[in-house]
């Protein structure tokens, strides 16, 4: 900007900021992929009338990826000339190379993509687990409550308070602000839960879909979630 600045154009003319490469956007994403280890990759346009659905759904949602801007960009591919940037102001972009050194390493990149679909994941169990207790799971939480001597008012009392704080649960991990207390409070819910189902009803251990034992998987995804999850302090930093 500031060598236009110096030498600014005698007439308005659009001077494209392209790389000396010429690359199509699947060549763009492979350097990238590259810098960080993975193999090239295969790619698939998607239908104009698609994007244009994307696009608008991206404007009302917010979502920057899915911007009519970003989205139009997908459809150009970097094969501008750089010469004509050169002559206007005598500078070049630089190689993209040049500037993938501090790209992040693959794994953060997997964690960085794996981390919204746990989030999703867990939203989804804590959420269905609430309309499943209180719809056509009650009897059942019924039936597992009579197994540990619970009955009557106590026993629905106590289905319909587990439905609600598993709901509030899910709730809790879609709010940015409660995200890191939720994941704690579930933590020890899930450990409490399946302690308390081995000293009482230990049988459950031999479901053959082990239902219990899958506890010790969410604790873990759980453990790594909430050690990946920045404190209230950062976030509004």
């Amino acid at each position: 900007m500031l060598a236009l600045l110096r030498r600014w154009p005698e007439r308005a003319q659009v001077i494209p900021l392209v790389g000396p490469q010429a690359l199509t956007q699947g060549e763009l994403l492979d350097e990238l992929r590259r810098a960080q280890g993975w193999p090239r990759g295969r790619y698939v346009v998607p239908p104009a009338a698609l994007l244009d659905a994307l696009g608008g759904l991206g404007r009302r949602a917010g979502w920057r990826t899915l911007s009519p801007s970003m989205l139009k960009l997908v459809r150009h591919d970097n094969l501008a000339d750089p010469a004509l940037l050169d002559a206007a102001c005598g500078y070049r972009c630089a190689p993209l190379a040049s500037r993938l050194l501090g790209w992040p390493q693959a794994a953060r990149s997997l964690a960085a993509l794996m981390r919204p679909l746990m989030l999703a994941a867990l939203v989804l169990i804590w959420l269905g687990t609430l309309v499943a207790c209180l719809g056509p799971g009650y009897g059942w939480g019924l039936r597992i409550l009579g197994e540990a001597g619970i009955h009557g008012w106590p026993a629905s009392l106590a289905v319909i308070a587990g439905a609600l704080l598993d709901g509030a649960l899910g709730v809790g991990l879609l709010l940015r602000r409660w995200r890191r207390r939720a994941l704690l409070a579930q933590f020890w819910l899930m450990l409490g839960y399946s302690l308390v189902i081995s000293l009482i009803l230990p049988h459950y251990w031999y479901d053959p879909y082990m239902a219990v034992g899958k506890n010790i998987v969410l604790m873990v995804a759980t453990l790594w979630l909430l050690g990946d999850e920045p404190r209230a302090r950062e976030a509004r930093g």
